[in-house]
């Protein structure tokens, strides 16, 4: 499915802290680590990006008048982990949605493995901490294959954890928090008598603007929603900031770089007479793609909004629309997690995830858990005041990985 009918603001970002000068960067004694992309990162990149504008397009029909934030990455991990415990049909369901069908699923676990080691590598600035889990019923018996293959190529802790206590929620959703530094605390809200398993990724970035905002020229200022009507939100602003711009007829698009440069967060703002709806609905990685290539540098007087966004929400219907059906049904074959002789499916992927931005950087996290269950039981400006409705991600330059995504339109329904 194609996101065309769907969103498109892109604040790349990683972050949180700094000094109170701003337009000039810090002193950087960690450069960027670069290397060659294999042929499998390059496509399982490459189709990532398709999975994340897909699934904002999905996340954009249903929350279209409000504000939202994800991690399509904490997503893809959850469901590349699961990929190794379904068969045939459902696999390949599952393979479709994400977009990987040039690899096997060797080649799927082998390029995650390796991406992960570059992302958490790339900028010594940032801290970036990606964990994933595997928590099943204790009675049961989980097939080596699968253990083997999360263990090697998620480094996944795979734990069995007596669901019928009280408790077990809690060790589940303490794991969670203290992967995101305490950000995301209640994932998994209560465990369902015919739960067998949970997948889970965990995902915490934290990372200084590259140039810091003056804490001393933030202030309310006025903000213009997407109805015509206009509320007071803080706003901070940077003055000589160094960063790349591009705009066409009905956007502007503006790249602030974190730590090193290697991270940053996108705008994706319209311009005046048009529309947020009108960059969604164009939205894809090709285009997106194309505007990041055509942006060019230059110093700025930047002004934008300073906010906090917190979400949760279930994946149900998405996946189901994007071509995954088949896992939340009677139909779905999960028969390579457990040596145990039972009908499993997808009853839920939960996922949560919070954003703060401010004028030292941005501070996110995220976390998705898949929940599986027994079926037989039930030109460049020289000011640029970001001041209109945007959406935003956050992207690894070199690898090209979008590690989050959001939509701020109405400041009034801030966290």
């Amino acid at each position: 499915m194609n996101i065309k009918k769907s969103l498109v603001w892109v604040l790349l970002f990683l972050a949180s802290f700094g000094c109170e000068k701003s337009g000039d960067p810090e002193i950087n004694d960690n450069p960027p680590i670069l290397r060659e992309l294999s042929d499998g990162e390059i496509s399982l990149i490459a189709s990532s990006n398709e999975f994340v504008f897909d699934l904002f397009g999905e996340i954009n029909t249903r929350e279209s008048g409000g504000n939202f934030f994800f991690s399509p990455l904490s997503v893809e991990y959850a469901l590349g982990m699961t990929l190794n415990g379904a068969g045939e049909d459902t696999r390949e369901a599952i393979r479709r949605v994400l977009g990987n069908e040039s690899l096997n699923e060797e080649g799927i676990n082998a390029s995650y493995e390796t991406l992960t080691e570059f992302l958490l590598g790339i900028d010594k600035t940032v801290l970036l901490k990606i964990a994933n889990s595997v928590w099943y019923r204790h009675d049961l018996t989980v097939k080596e294959a699968f253990k083997d293959a999360v263990q090697i190529h998620y480094d996944a802790e795979v734990a069995g954890l007596d669901f019928s206590l009280p408790s077990a929620k809690d060790e589940i959703n303490g794991w969670v928090s203290g992967k995101t530094e305490g950000l995301i605390r209640d994932l998994i809200d209560g465990i369902p008598a015919d739960a067998v398993m949970y997948l889970i990724n965990a995902i915490y970035f934290k990372a200084d603007w590259q140039y810091k905002f003056d804490k001393s020229l933030t202030d309310l200022s006025s903000f213009y929603l997407e109805d015509g009507n206009m509320t007071e939100i803080e706003m901070m602003t940077s003055d000589g900031a160094e960063i790349n711009y591009f705009s066409n007829d009905y956007l502007r698009l503006v790249d602030i770089p974190y730590g090193n440069g290697q991270y940053s967060m996108i705008l994706l703002v319209p311009v005046p007479e048009h529309s947020l709806e009108e960059i969604t609905g164009s939205l894809d990685n090709a285009s997106f793609t194309q505007w990041i290539s055509s942006t060019t540098p230059g110093k700025s007087r930047l002004t934008m909004p300073k906010f906090r966004i917190k979400y949760k929400t279930l994946l149900n219907d998405d996946l189901s629309n994007m071509g995954m059906g088949i896992a939340f049904s009677s139909e779905a074959d999960f028969s390579r997690l457990f040596e145990n002789p039972l009908e499993l499916m997808i009853s839920r992927v939960i996922h949560q995830a919070v954003i703060e931005v401010n004028e030292e950087g941005s501070e996110a996290a995220a976390a998705t858990a898949v929940e599986i269950v027994e079926t037989s039981l039930p030109p460049e400006p020289d000011i640029i005041i970001i001041n209109r409705p945007f959406i935003f991600l956050i992207r690894e330059k070199h690898s090209g990985t979008i590690l989050f995504a959001g939509k701020l339109t109405d400041p009034d329904q801030l966290d």
